[in-house]
């Protein structure tokens, strides 16, 4: 009876090593293709502590767990090893959000600019075509290009 309680034991030990084992090389595979997605930022290992930056651009810290949280942090690169490198990443965003507004204004500006000088630039060019096709009428023996249609 021993013997038998043994064998299953031992059947048992061995599936829940192989489990083991698989289960390890899918977090594996499942870590170096988050890592190749990422273009491989820093991933935490478990527990690890890990720096981000909240929606009001004051840096926070939490420990991974691998969680829809972390997962959606890291998938935006708001993850970090520390704290002065989330510290920095407030920062350049601060500099990137001025330039988008100054870009934005200057292009605003240009647009407008561009607005005033579109029906003159277009105007011109209009009384260029209308002159040109004119003096093709002329040569046809009509002065409008509708009695031709007619």
């Amino acid at each position: 009876m021993e013997d038998l309680k043994e064998k299953y034991l031992k059947k048992i030990d061995d599936i829940t090593s192989k489990a083991k084992q698989d289960i390890e090389e899918v977090i594996k595979a499942y870590e170096e293709e988050l890592n190749s997605q990422d273009g491989g930022h820093w991933i935490p290992a478990e527990e690890e502590r890990y720096w981000w930056i909240d929606t009001e651009g004051y840096v926070d810290w939490t420990e991974w767990h691998g969680c829809t949280d972390d997962e959606g942090r890291l998938s935006i690169g708001n993850v970090f090893k520390t704290e002065k490198e989330a510290e920095f990443e407030v920062e350049r965003l601060k500099i990137l959000a001025i330039i988008l507004k100054k870009k934005m204004k200057i292009g605003l500006y240009l647009l407008m600019k561009l607005k005033t000088l579109l029906p003159m630039m277009f105007g011109g060019i209009q009384t260029l075509v209308y002159q040109f096709l004119n003096l093709k009428w002329e040569h046809l023996g009509t002065d409008s290009p509708v009695k031709i249609f007619r």
